[in-house]
């Protein structure tokens, strides 16, 4: 290959490569061999693809876990929905604002393989466990004397520096 083994067109050439050997080898002796690519940018293909599986599986066990586990602390099938919903719009938030930033301040075109994974583990993690801070302290705010809206506002300022610490060390 004529450009950096690690980069984009390299390892997208990989697989083109492979298609056109099979392609080649169709109605010869050897129609039926297994054609495999060697070097780095082969490596970095197939790391990019068993990547991709993992972060799928990953984000599907992640969130049904979750969703679960949610049900069954808040004792409700909508709240979850909210949670969940509300995380995922962050997380794809957050990786977008961190696609354009390292387009503009890096110069990099992609993000690497992992940070999508990795993003998403540390953010819904996160995010789940204060969600259920915020939904506890709702619950225990005074109903008959507060409107919803005043006790969401009143768990959201009592948790919020914890938020708030854990956001800034992170």
């Amino acid at each position: 290959l004529n450009s950096n083994p690690s980069g984009g067109r390299a390892t997208n050439a990989v697989n083109d490569l492979t298609n056109v050997a099979k392609y080649s080898l169709k109605g010869t002796k050897l129609g039926n061999a297994t054609v495999v690519v060697g070097g780095q940018s082969s490596k970095i293909n197939d790391t990019k693809t068993v990547a991709g599986g993992d972060f799928i599986r990953t984000a599907i066990i992640m969130i049904v876990g979750i969703g679960l586990a949610l049900i069954y602390v808040t004792r409700s099938l909508l709240q979850p929905v909210y949670v969940l919903g509300t995380l995922v719009t962050a997380y794809l938030a957050a990786l977008s604002i961190t696609h354009v930033l390292t387009r503009l301040i890096l110069g990099r075109p992609m993000l690497t393989w992992n940070t999508p994974f990795f993003s998403f583990i540390m953010l819904i993690a996160l995010g789940v466990d204060y969600s259920i801070f915020l939904i506890m302290r709702y619950r225990n705010t005074d109903n008959e004397h507060y409107l919803p809206t005043e006790r969401i506002v009143m768990a959201s300022s009592a948790i919020g520096t914890v938020v708030i610490s854990a956001a800034i060390i992170l």
